[in-house]
């Protein structure tokens, strides 16, 4: 229906591990699937859904080496990272950059052709940009849509929400339920052809 927050995926590591270009592109594109499953952990280790506190844990003692994670979740559970340098941004993925983040590069810029741009925005951008969204129900009358949405655009731009958010250090950056449901859209119109590059840029089948 809506979303309230964007989120801005972002790989880590610790600051002794340079990767080159290559390997962050690769390991980019696997950012809705590390959200999902919780698949990386910089040493490339399977780690159980919900074990990110466990995996920063890890990290702060070098047994790994990274992760992947949302910019929002660090500076809201994690600052004192950001604040003391612990952690190297590698790239952010997201339909534009993070206003905090004017010097990360964006994962689509790693990647070698307009082909393997698009890639990028079907599997990163456009999934991340529609991360946190509030749905309902199918077959829910589309006046009460119209209303629900309508009652989310106002309560986005509430003074006291947004004082308690930004008292939260939680931002507050909406995108209305039209334009979630165009990005939806966007998704599942991606051509065979799309489908087969992105699946094959993730592993899931081999070059022919």
């Amino acid at each position: 229906m809506d979303s309230s927050t964007r989120t801005t995926l972002t790989p880590q590591c610790g600051l002794t591990w340079p990767p080159d270009s290559h390997l962050v592109l690769a390991l980019a594109l696997a950012v809705p699937v590390w959200t999902a499953l919780g698949l990386w952990a910089g040493k490339f280790m399977y780690v159980p859904p919900g074990w990110t506190a466990a995996i920063t844990t890890a990290m702060e003692r070098g047994e790994v080496q990274g992760r992947g994670g949302s910019w929002v979740s660090w500076k809201v559970l994690n600052p004192h990272f950001i604040e003391e340098k612990k952690i190297k941004l590698l790239a952010q993925g997201g339909l534009r950059k993070d206003p905090d983040l004017p010097n990360v590069p964006m994962i689509s810029d790693f990647a070698r052709s307009k082909e393997d741009r698009n890639v990028v925005r079907l599997v990163v951008a456009l999934p991340i940009g529609i991360s946190r969204a509030i749905m309902t129900p199918p077959d829910v009358p589309k006046d009460r849509i119209e209303a629900l949405r309508r009652a989310f655009d106002a309560t986005m731009t509430d003074p006291e929400l947004l004082a308690s958010a930004k008292s939260r250090s939680i931002p507050i950056s909406p995108s209305t339920g039209e334009v979630v449901e165009a990005r939806v859209a966007e998704i599942m119109s991606a051509s065979p052809a799309m489908i087969e590059r992105a699946k094959f840029i993730l592993g899931y089948t081999k070059a022919k």
